[in-house]
């Protein structure tokens, strides 16, 4: 079966995402999370400082779905990315950047027969490239991606994925802990599918809730419970008779992320940890091996300069 993948955008010091795939990008989304976003930020611009970012990931999931498609299931999977941001406007209200990155998935789950090379471990491979505009609390953002497996698991493909955000902190409470970041995303398979034979079209719908603790003995700590629904518009979740389920998955998580930067020195992470519980279509059920019901489990690493 074709792989999948798409937006994958966390939100600082955020939710372990459940961007799967390029989840380093600033402003696409990679299942792992297809239920964390990108965020509008109300606050001055530093003009003093860089243009340019770099933002860089390290994650293990216990298991590996793409927008409720299974990839690797019950398997070891690493999954490094990273993602160079440009800010081209950071004229407030407005703002605008371009960005590009890559999203891989290595894992020890091999396809049968395999002889446990290298390549036969490298399951995926993603590039992307995308903008992201902003204004006030809002943000849209455009990301264009290649799907690759180098361990030949399944058929290249492409889709383009447009994403609105909006950035609520602040609205709740004068400290900024709480927000909701409400968010809508909107898939387009442009060359062959991630699901079936024929290119569909994916929308997803979600909210990431959280809280800001604050400074503890080891840095700021984050608290987040994603919630995010797959659906299909057109021929996304195909079974094998090529009909189409509308419902393709939901997804309720949990995540603690904890910058380790301010103690430590910039060098230092935001060392992520999470576990969220997904429900599959029958669609999704099927390519899952008839389990309708899955918990992942994840801890990252994430940087940026």
């Amino acid at each position: 079966m074709p792989r999948p993948w798409s937006i994958g955008v966390a939100l600082v010091g955020g939710a372990m995402g459940t961007m799967g795939r390029a989840d380093a990008q600033p402003a696409s989304m990679r299942a792992e999370n297809d239920t964390a976003t990108p965020t509008a930020s109300a606050e001055p611009v530093v003009e003093d400082e860089s243009r340019l970012s770099l933002d860089l990931k390290l994650r293990y999931e216990s298991d590996y779905f793409f927008r409720g498609i299974v990839q690797r299931s019950d398997a070891f999977n690493v999954q490094p990315s990273g993602t160079l941001t440009v800010d081209v406007l950071r004229d407030q209200p407005i703002t605008l950047s371009v960005f590009g990155g890559t999203w891989n998935n290595l894992s020890d789950d091999l396809s049968p027969g395999g002889s446990g090379d290298f390549g036969e471990h490298f399951y995926e491979a993603d590039l992307f490239i995308g903008a992201s505009l902003g204004y006030e609390r809002w943000t849209l953002s455009g990301t264009y991606t290649w799907y690759f497996s180098p361990a030949s698991d399944w058929d290249e493909y492409q889709d383009i994925t447009f994403t609105l955000g909006f950035g609520d902190a602040g609205l709740w409470d004068e400290g900024e802990r709480f927000s909701i970041n409400p968010w809508i995303s909107l898939a387009v398979e442009t060359d062959h599918a991630a699901d079936g034979s024929d290119s569909g079209v994916w929308l997803g719908l979600g909210v990431t809730p959280s809280y800001v603790v604050g400074e503890t003995a080891l840095g700021g700590l984050t608290l987040s419970a994603p919630i995010g629904v797959g659906l299909s518009l057109d021929d996304y979740y195909q079974r094998g008779d090529g009909s189409d389920e509308t419902f393709g998955y939901l997804e309720v998580g949990v995540a603690a992320a904890l910058d380790l930067s301010g103690k430590l020195g910039r060098a230092a992470p935001i060392v992520e940890v999470g576990a969220k519980f997904i429900h599959l279509g029958d669609s999704t059920e099927e390519y899952n091996g008839g389990d309708s019901e899955e918990v992942v489990v994840g801890v990252g690493l994430a940087w940026s300069f």
